[in-house]
C-alpha cells in the first residue's frame, strides 16, 4: 500500500491543534477545580470546560476516520465515524470498506476495540483504554454535543497551607489488575497536628455524574488516550512522525522545543567537578583541583580527604540544584553551542554562606565565606558512568560542616577552569 503524505493536509494539522487546545483548556480546568475545592470560587464554567475538552477529543477521532476514508480508501464513504465498538466496525460503511481494502488497519482497529472492551492499560502510564468507551457514550456522534452534570464530593482530600504555599493530598486508587478504579471514593487522608504557621483542612472535589470519575482525572485521561491512539494510527498507516501529536509538546514555545531537541542530540551531557575555590572578600584563598576521573590533585592525605568531602557534597548534595541553576544558561546557549561545535565548557557555580566556615589546607587554617564550584560540562559523553567513591559520608553533615544549611545561589559562566580564570593566588 502506497502511503500518502499528510504533511500538507489540513485535517492532520487541525487534529494536532485541537488536541493542543484541549490540553490548554484542561490546564485551565485544573486551576479552576483547585480554586473551587479550596473555596476561592463557587463556580467558573466547570461543566462548560469539561464539555469543550471531551467534544474536542471526540472530534479528533472522527477527523481521523475521515482521513482514513479520503486518504486511504479507493472510494471514500459518506459520513465516516471512528469505530469504538465491534458492532460499529462490522456494520458501518467505514468498517466494511476497511476490511476489504485495508486488512492491516482493520486488524488494528479490531485489536483496539478489544482493548477498549477489556479496559486495558496503556504501557508505562496510568491510562486505560476504557476511557474511549465512556467518551463515545458521553459525546454525541452527530454534532459532538455533550452535556455534563457534576457534583461536589466533600472531604475528598486534605489541604496543607504553609506560608503562601498550598498542597492538596488525596488517597490514590488501589490498582486492580492492569488499571486503577477511578470511580472509588476514598476519604481525605488524616494528617498529624500541623506545624507552627501551618493550616490543615479537608477540601472537596468535583465528580462527573455520568461515570463517577473525578472531573480533572477523566478529562486528562481522555486527552492522553486520544492522542496516543491517533498518534499510533497516523504513524503506522500514514507515515507521520511518532510522538508528533503529544499536546504537551505542541504548546511549548518554539525556543523550548529547540533547546530540548538540541539537548537530546548532545546527550549524554555530563557535569564533572573540576575545581573548588574557597573565597572571602572577593578573593580566592585556596583552590582544590580534580582530575577528569574525579581524583583530587592533592599532595597530602588530609588535603585529599577534604577534596573528597567537597566532591561528595557536590555529587550528592548540590548536583540537582546546580543543574537547576544552570538550566537557564543552557536554554539560552545550547543551540548556539551545538551550531558552533563548541568543546567542553567550564560552568562556575557559587555558594554564598550565611556565616564563615573554616577548614585546614596544607596544615593552615582557611576561613571562607563563599565557595565556587568549577564544573566541567561535556557533550555526547562516552564515559558518563558515575565514579564509585571509596569513601561514603553523611552528606547532610558535610553540608552543615562545609557550606551551612541555609544557602544563596549565584551562577557564573566561564570558558576556562576557574583556577586560571580568576585571581588564583600564586604559589
Amino acid at each position: 500500500m502506497e502511503r500518502k503524505s499528510l504533511n500538507r493536509h489540513p485535517r492532520y494539522a487541525k487534529i494536532k491543534q485541537k488536541l493542543a487546545f484541549a490540553h490548554t483548556q484542561f490546564l485551565g480546568l485544573q486551576a479552576i477545580l483547585h480554586a473551587r475545592s479550596t473555596g476561592k470560587i463557587d463556580s467558573a464554567f466547570v461543566e462548560e470546560l469539561i464539555e469543550v475538552i471531551l467534544s474536542a477529543c471526540r472530534e479528533c477521532l472522527d477527523y481521523c476516520a475521515r482521513d482514513v476514508s479520503e486518504q486511504l480508501l479507493a472510494t471514500p464513504v459518506k459520513e465516516p465515524k471512528f469505530p469504538f465498538t465491534k458492532q460499529s466496525l462490522a456494520t458501518h460503511k467505514l468498517g466494511d470498506a476497511v476490511s476489504r481494502e485495508l486488512p492491516a488497519l482493520h486488524q488494528y482497529l479490531a485489536q483496539l476495540i478489544d482493548a477498549i472492551d477489556r479496559d486495558a492499560g496503556i504501557t508505562d502510564t496510568m491510562l486505560s483504554m476504557g476511557v474511549l468507551r465512556l467518551l463515545n457514550e458521553l459525546v454525541n456522534d452527530k454534532k459532538h454535543n455533550v452535556t455534563v452534570a457534576i457534583r461536589d464530593r466533600e472531604d475528598a482530600a486534605t489541604m496543607i497551607v504553609h506560608g503562601g504555599t498550598a498542597v492538596v493530598m488525596r488517597v490514590f486508587e488501589n490498582i486492580q489488575g492492569s488499571r486503577p478504579d477511578a470511580t472509588l471514593e476514598y476519604p481525605a487522608p488524616e494528617m498529624g497536628p500541623p506545624r507552627a504557621g501551618s493550616v490543615i483542612r479537608s477540601v472537596s472535589e468535583v465528580r462527573i455524574l455520568f461515570n463517577g470519575w473525578e472531573a480533572g482525572r477523566f478529562c486528562g485521561d481522555a486527552i492522553g488516550v486520544t492522542w496516543r491512539v491517533l498518534d499510533e494510527i497516523y504513524f503506522t498507516f500514514f507515515g507521520e512522525p511518532q510522538g508528533n501529536l503529544d499536546p504537551s509538546e505542541t504548546i511549548k514555545p518554539r525556543e523550548q522545543r529547540e533547546f530540548e531537541a538540541a539537548y537530546r542530540r548532545l546527550s549524554p551531557i555530563v557535569h564533572r567537578l573540576l575545581v573548588v575555590a574557597l573565597r572571602k572578600g572577593g578573593a580566592n584563598l585556596a583552590v582544590i583541583e580534580y582530575a577528569p576521573d574525579g581524583r583530587a590533585l592533592a599532595t597530602s592525605k588530609e588535603d585529599a580527604d577534604l577534596a573528597l568531602d567537597f566532591l561528595q557534597v557536590f555529587e550528592q548534595g548540590l548536583h540537582s540544584e546546580f543543574h537547576q541553576a544552570l538550566q537557564p544558561v543552557l536554554c539560552e546557549r545550547l543551540v548556539h553551542v551545538e551550531r558552533q561545535g563548541a568543546n567542553p565548557r567550564i560552568m562556575e557555580f557559587e555558594v554564598e554562606l550565611p556565616e564563615p566556615r573554616s577548614v585546614q589546607i596544607a596544615g593552615e587554617p582557611i576561613e571562607y565565606s563563599s565557595v565556587i564550584f568549577g564544573v566541567n560540562t561535556t557533550f555526547r559523553d562516552t564515559d558518563h558512568k558515575t565514579q564509585q567513591r571509596k569513601r561514603r559520608f553523611e552528606t547532610t553533615e558535610l553540608l552543615k560542616r562545609l557550606l551551612a544549611v541555609e544557602r544563596q545561589w549565584t551562577t557564573f559562566v566561564g570558558t576556562r577552569p576557574l583556577g586560571r580564570s580568576r585571581d588564583r593566588p600564586k604559589d
